[in-house]
């Protein structure tokens, strides 16, 4: 009897709210999408964006990565814990990432490199892409700096 009165106080669920509900747990489960696919990312850290870099016979560059291991020996600063990806960096310096003969530096042990390189006074952008030891891009791995060299 006491059981019936709590029954009979209670209101009946519609339909769509049901519906809405069992779609919220499976969509939050990863029933409905499967699980979530980790993305290696990167970013340059130097030279920074927007950054000035005095003329000279060579220059720094670092990234920091995510999700990511270098093929060829481990990242001072980058997560190498949880990599998706193993492979390596290439720099690009105001030039696109279609031709690998175009590339200016390969970082294939470290997230740090000096590049050997006189840079001419004005305006540049450095590409980092990641790619596999076999070369193919890394999907969505690329970063853009721009920075200006300025006369010593």
């Amino acid at each position: 009897m006491i059981q019936s009165k709590i029954l009979s106080g209670m209101k009946r669920a519609s339909a769509p709210a049901i519906l809405l509900g069992l779609a919220a747990v499976l969509l939050f489960s990863g029933c409905l999408f499967g699980p979530q696919e980790i993305n290696p990312s990167i970013i340059i850290t130097t030279p920074a964006h927007g950054s000035t870099v005095h003329q000279g016979k060579k220059f720094s560059v670092t990234v920091q990565t995510s999700h990511f291991a270098f093929a060829n020996g481990r990242a001072k600063t980058s997560a190498a814990q949880g990599a998706a990806v193993n492979g390596q960096i290439q720099l690009f310096l105001d030039r696109s990432t279609d031709l690998i003969t175009d590339t200016l530096a390969v970082m294939k042990t470290s997230d740090s490199i000096t590049v050997d390189t006189m840079l001419s006074v004005g305006k540049h952008y450095l590409i980092a892409a990641g790619v596999t030891p076999d070369n193919p891009d890394t999907e969505g791995m690329t970063d853009t700096s721009y920075f200006t060299v300025t006369a010593p």
